[in-house]
């Protein structure tokens, strides 16, 4: 029972267009060979020159406001203060010296 072609690149995590590039497609032909070779339903040609042959997008570009950008709406970098003391009045939760007294409590109730 043949697959479909969109099962087929789903598999491959491909799209079309990398199909056709990876596969040196040149023409709806190339796809109908392909697919007919290793038995899969081949995708329309409607889809086919959707993606070979794509619309040119006009090259008019829309004309920006040139308004300079005020000192105000900038902005202001923040420096970082490295010298900062870093206050530290309570031990820390995970100190060293619990984690190697629960270590030993491991090791002598393993035995």
């Amino acid at each position: 029972m043949p697959v479909s072609f969109h099962t087929l690149l789903l598999r491959n995590k491909i799209s079309f267009d990398e199909f056709i590039k990876k596969n040196n497609v040149k023409s709806y032909s190339d796809v109908l060979e392909f697919c007919k070779k290793r038995n899969y339903l081949p995708p329309l040609i409607d889809e086919y020159n959707l993606v070979a042959n794509p619309k040119k997008k006009d090259d008019t570009k829309k004309t920006q406001n040139k308004r300079g950008i005020s000192s105000s709406s900038q902005k202001k970098k923040q420096t970082r203060d490295s010298n900062k003391a870093i206050k530290s009045s309570q031990p820390v939760s995970g100190s060293d010296e619990r984690r190697k007294n629960w270590r030993m409590e491991c090791i002598f109730h393993r035995y």
